[in-house]
């Protein structure tokens, strides 16, 4: 069973890959553009280029780092769109395989991108100020700044850590709503993005819920960081019921409900 997971897994990131690599490639110059006038900067202070050009690179750095997620889960959506409901569902369907294995191979290849997205990322960024060292000293600073606020704990940590756990509930959702749109008789790409504007209302009626039935001492209208921390685990627990949610509907439509085109 893992050897065809890992074999499924590998041809997933392959097609996916031959989609991103011009993305990541793209992404690296311009970071290299920063970097290069970044240095003229430094060692030639007084030339003409640099007041105008800098800024203007890294907004087409900051665009380009942005463009790269979007399209990214573009392209992971569309994929999962062709190989399982699309152009090639039947084939993937008769893969001597179950299907719940298909889906998470799926919901795995696209997670890893996400992952690769972030780490791409930072390594442009460091290219970019040709420094490391702000990878550790930006939560440092952020936790130092919360800390005078009131906020204890390792806030930026958590911060970052559900920020990377939230691309896989992100993807399980998007694939919920795509098999959910192909049980339609119609237009399945309209009702999958229809499935998505009622579920994406829904989670924000379930965490207004959370918020508003954490407790808040006083009057202050911040918050203390246990009364973040109260808010934020609601949240998660929302998160990860509608997470488990989305992929056994998801299988279930797949291997049940289908409607293949």
């Amino acid at each position: 069973m893992l050897l065809t997971a890992g074999r499924l897994i590998k041809y997933d990131l392959k097609e996916l890959f031959k989609k991103h690599i011009a993305l990541y490639i793209v992404t690296l110059l311009a970071a290299f553009g920063c970097l290069a006038l970044h240095m003229l900067s430094e060692y030639v202070p007084d030339n003409g280029i640099t007041p105008v050009a800098y800024p203007v690179m890294i907004a087409v750095y900051v665009i380009v780092c942005v463009v790269l997620f979007i399209v990214s889960i573009v392209f992971v959506i569309l994929y999962f769109r062709r190989s399982t409901l699309k152009d090639e569902g039947y084939l993937t369907h008769t893969l001597p395989v179950p299907v719940w294995l298909i889906y998470v191979c799926k919901l795995i290849s696209g997670y890893i991108i996400y992952l690769v997205n972030f780490v791409v990322i930072i390594v442009s960024v460091c290219i970019s100020i040709a420094r490391v060292d702000w990878i550790w000293r930006v939560p440092e600073s952020i936790n130092e700044q919360l800390n005078v606020l009131g906020y204890k704990g390792s806030f930026c940590t958590l911060m970052i850590i559900l920020i990377i756990l939230s691309g896989i509930y992100m993807y399980a959702m998007f694939f919920f709503c795509m098999c959910m749109g192909y049980t339609a008789n119609g237009n399945r790409d309209a009702f999958s993005f229809v499935t998505y504007i009622a579920v994406y209302i829904v989670g924000q009626i379930l965490n207004v819920i959370v918020l508003l039935l954490t407790p808040i001492k006083g009057n202050d209208v911040a918050f203390t960081f246990e009364e973040f921390g109260h808010i934020m685990t609601g949240s998660v627990v929302v998160s990860v019921v509608m997470f488990i949610a989305f992929v056994v509907a998801s299988i279930y439509i797949l291997d049940k409900k289908l409607n293949l085109e």
